[in-house]
Protein backbone atom coordinates (compact mmCIF):
# COMPACT_ATOMS: atom_id res chain seq x y z
CA UNK A 1 0.00 0.00 0.00
CA UNK A 2 1.26 3.58 -0.87
CA UNK A 3 -1.51 6.30 0.08
CA UNK A 4 -3.42 6.75 2.72
CA UNK A 5 -6.92 8.00 2.86
CA UNK A 6 -7.57 10.35 5.63
CA UNK A 7 -11.03 10.87 6.98
CA UNK A 8 -12.42 13.63 9.70
CA UNK A 9 -15.25 12.45 12.03
CA UNK A 10 -17.41 14.96 13.88
CA UNK A 11 -17.46 14.70 18.06
CA UNK A 12 -20.51 14.02 19.68
CA UNK A 13 -21.70 12.36 22.79
CA UNK A 14 -20.21 8.98 24.17
CA UNK A 15 -22.00 5.96 26.00
CA UNK A 16 -18.21 4.74 27.39
CA UNK A 17 -18.87 4.05 31.02
CA UNK A 18 -14.46 4.42 31.60
CA UNK A 19 -14.79 8.26 31.81
CA UNK A 20 -13.88 8.99 35.54
CA UNK A 21 -15.36 12.67 35.66
CA UNK A 22 -17.69 14.69 32.71
CA UNK A 23 -19.23 13.42 29.60
CA UNK A 24 -17.77 10.90 27.39
CA UNK A 25 -16.88 12.23 23.60
CA UNK A 26 -16.78 10.03 20.98
CA UNK A 27 -16.89 10.21 16.87
CA UNK A 28 -19.96 10.35 14.41
CA UNK A 29 -20.63 7.57 11.83
CA UNK A 30 -20.43 10.55 9.35
CA UNK A 31 -17.54 11.47 8.23
CA UNK A 32 -15.39 13.64 5.86
CA UNK A 33 -13.18 12.25 2.90
CA UNK A 34 -10.04 14.38 2.84
CA UNK A 35 -7.29 13.92 -0.09
CA UNK A 36 -5.56 10.75 -0.33
CA UNK A 37 -1.59 11.06 0.36
CA UNK A 38 1.18 8.91 0.29
CA UNK A 39 2.46 7.20 3.40
CA UNK A 40 5.88 8.69 3.44
CA UNK A 41 4.35 12.31 3.20
CA UNK A 42 1.95 11.59 5.98
CA UNK A 43 4.51 10.49 8.11
CA UNK A 44 7.09 13.56 7.65
CA UNK A 45 3.78 15.84 8.37
CA UNK A 46 2.31 13.97 11.76
CA UNK A 47 3.23 15.33 14.80
CA UNK A 48 5.10 13.08 17.36
CA UNK A 49 3.33 10.68 18.90
CA UNK A 50 1.19 11.68 22.76
CA UNK A 51 1.23 9.40 25.28
CA UNK A 52 -1.86 7.88 26.99
CA UNK A 53 -1.17 10.67 29.57
CA UNK A 54 -0.92 13.36 27.07
CA UNK A 55 -4.42 11.88 24.86
CA UNK A 56 -6.90 12.53 28.28
CA UNK A 57 -8.96 15.49 28.21
CA UNK A 58 -10.17 17.53 31.20
CA UNK A 59 -13.95 17.29 31.45
CA UNK A 60 -14.16 21.23 30.70
CA UNK A 61 -12.53 20.47 27.42
CA UNK A 62 -14.71 18.19 26.62
CA UNK A 63 -17.49 19.68 27.74
CA UNK A 64 -17.07 22.37 25.86
CA UNK A 65 -16.34 20.12 22.20
CA UNK A 66 -19.56 19.04 23.12
CA UNK A 67 -21.28 22.03 23.37
CA UNK A 68 -19.57 23.60 20.13
CA UNK A 69 -20.51 20.09 18.08
CA UNK A 70 -24.65 20.87 19.44
CA UNK A 71 -25.04 18.42 22.39
CA UNK A 72 -27.00 20.01 25.29
CA UNK A 73 -26.49 20.41 28.67
CA UNK A 74 -29.49 17.90 29.35
CA UNK A 75 -28.22 15.25 26.87
CA UNK A 76 -24.84 15.33 28.71
CA UNK A 77 -26.65 15.21 32.25
CA UNK A 78 -28.38 12.39 31.41
CA UNK A 79 -25.34 10.71 29.89
CA UNK A 80 -23.42 11.08 32.88
CA UNK A 81 -26.30 9.57 35.05
CA UNK A 82 -26.12 6.60 32.69
CA UNK A 83 -22.48 6.25 32.75
CA UNK A 84 -22.77 6.51 36.56
CA UNK A 85 -24.95 3.68 36.79
CA UNK A 86 -22.74 1.38 34.80
CA UNK A 87 -20.12 2.42 36.81
CA UNK A 88 -22.02 1.18 39.97
CA UNK A 89 -22.87 -2.27 38.37
CA UNK A 90 -19.38 -2.63 36.86
CA UNK A 91 -18.29 -2.03 40.95
CA UNK A 92 -20.82 -4.58 42.26
CA UNK A 93 -19.69 -7.32 39.57
CA UNK A 94 -16.35 -6.43 40.59
CA UNK A 95 -17.09 -6.63 44.30
CA UNK A 96 -19.43 -9.75 43.73
CA UNK A 97 -16.51 -11.56 42.39
CA UNK A 98 -14.61 -11.77 45.51
CA UNK A 99 -18.44 -12.10 47.80
CA UNK A 100 -19.22 -14.78 46.03
CA UNK A 101 -17.38 -17.75 47.63
CA UNK A 102 -18.77 -16.07 50.77
CA UNK A 103 -21.92 -16.24 49.86
CA UNK A 104 -21.65 -20.28 48.48
CA UNK A 105 -19.76 -21.31 51.32
CA UNK A 106 -23.05 -19.30 53.77
CA UNK A 107 -25.20 -21.46 51.98
CA UNK A 108 -23.39 -24.59 52.10
CA UNK A 109 -23.77 -24.22 56.16
CA UNK A 110 -27.58 -23.88 55.93
CA UNK A 111 -28.15 -26.44 53.82
CA UNK A 112 -26.00 -28.79 56.10
CA UNK A 113 -28.18 -27.30 59.41
CA UNK A 114 -31.54 -28.20 57.47
CA UNK A 115 -30.13 -31.42 56.92
CA UNK A 116 -29.43 -32.09 60.26
CA UNK A 117 -32.45 -30.23 61.85
CA UNK A 118 -34.59 -32.98 59.56
CA UNK A 119 -32.71 -35.76 60.73
CA UNK A 120 -33.32 -34.93 64.42
CA UNK A 121 -36.67 -33.76 64.00
CA UNK A 122 -40.01 -36.05 62.93
CA UNK A 123 -41.65 -33.32 62.28
CA UNK A 124 -41.41 -30.91 58.79
CA UNK A 125 -39.35 -28.14 58.90
CA UNK A 126 -40.63 -25.55 59.91
CA UNK A 127 -40.80 -21.74 58.22
CA UNK A 128 -39.66 -19.76 61.10
CA UNK A 129 -36.42 -21.96 61.97
CA UNK A 130 -35.76 -21.37 58.25
CA UNK A 131 -36.36 -17.59 58.65
CA UNK A 132 -33.92 -17.51 62.08
CA UNK A 133 -30.82 -19.51 59.99
CA UNK A 134 -30.96 -16.87 57.22
CA UNK A 135 -30.89 -14.25 59.71
CA UNK A 136 -28.21 -15.93 61.87
CA UNK A 137 -26.22 -16.17 58.30
CA UNK A 138 -27.00 -12.72 57.38
CA UNK A 139 -25.86 -11.43 60.99
CA UNK A 140 -22.81 -13.66 60.57
CA UNK A 141 -21.58 -12.77 56.86
CA UNK A 142 -22.06 -8.25 57.71
CA UNK A 143 -20.30 -9.02 60.53
CA UNK A 144 -17.47 -11.42 58.41
CA UNK A 145 -17.42 -8.35 55.66
CA UNK A 146 -16.61 -5.61 57.90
Amino acid sequence: FSTIEVREYPRTLGDHPDVAVGPPLSIDWAYAEMEQISVDEYENSRGPRRTSREMRMHPNVRRRMLVSSGVSEEEMKCTEKKIHKIQKQRDWTAMSDDVLPFIRDVELAIQSARRKYRRRSWRSYDDDVEALMYSIARTYSSLTLE
